[in-house]
Order: C-alpha cells, then sequence, then structure tokens
C-alpha cells in the first residue's frame, strides 16, 4: 500500500503502457502493464488535481481510513485496502488468466506465494474447467 501511495509521477510510462513500482517489502522493482483505460484516468486525474511529484499525497493510514469510511457509509463490513488485492487475484483467476501472471501482477517473487496467499478455487471456477475437460 505504501508502494502506492508514495507512487512518483516519473515511474509511470505513457508510451510503454506501464509502470515500475518500487516494492518497499520486498525491496524488488515491480512493472505493471496498464491498459488504455486506466491511463486514460490516470492522465485526466493528473491534468485535473495539477499532480505533480508524487500520485498521490496521503499515507497508507489516511488510505485505509477512507476505504474504511466508504465501505461503512455503504453497509460493506470488514473491508480494507489489502482486499483489493485478493479481489483483483480471484477476478483474475476466474477470467481464466494464468496463475505466473498473477503472480507478476501482484509483484510476489513466486508463484506459491500467489496461491497460498490469495488463490481460492470457488465453484465457479470448478465449474467453468470441468467444461473443459474430456471424459472420454
Amino acid at each position: 500500500m505504501d508502494d502506492l501511495c508514495h507512487l512518483p509521477v516519473s515511474a509511470i510510462n505513457f508510451k510503454k503502457r506501464q509502470v515500475q513500482i518500487d516494492m518497499k517489502k520486498s525491496k524488488r522493482k515491480t512493472i505493471v502493464a496498464l491498459d488504455e483505460g486506466l491511463l486514460l484516468d490516470l492522465s485526466r486525474f493528473m491534468s485535473d488535481y495539477d499532480v505533480k511529484g508524487k500520485l498521490f499525497g496521503f499515507t497508507r493510514f489516511y488510505a485505509y481510513k477512507m476505504v474504511k469510511q466508504y465501505a461503512q457509509e455503504t453497509g460493506i463490513e470488514d473491508m480494507h485496502p489489502h482486499k483489493f488485492r485478493h479481489g483483483l487475484a480471484i477476478h483474475l483467476l476466474q477470467q481464466g488468466v494464468p496463475i505466473p501472471v498473477i503472480s507478476a501482477r501482484l509483484g510476489h517473487a513466486s508463484v506459491y506465494v500467489t496461491m497460498a496467499l490469495y488463490m481460492k478455487v470457488t465453484p465457479e471456477i470448478q465449474a467453468e474447467m470441468v467444461k473443459h475437460v474430456k471424459w472420454r
């Protein structure tokens, strides 16, 4: 979370459609591909708010507080920013994205970390996979 709260604008490469995130916890750099829609949203955000230096000007504690507040206002219980990572992993898995790609997207050093922490095989995932099995 700190990695994104303190993300410098210079880490976003609009031409290559990617962002480089310095992962403080693992002390590694992760490059994440961005789609055109997100790049357009980032460009508008930066223009509208005259963003310079860091993309967001708040701490992880403030981000946590705001997510909790918005969740409570909408009736969502037990919400925190880290759940977005879990949700992303599950969404990508349900869309058929290979686990190594999901692992890279989350910035994990190993696919085993991704599988242990985030991968939950839901009944929907099982049903979709069984469709493709040739039984005879």
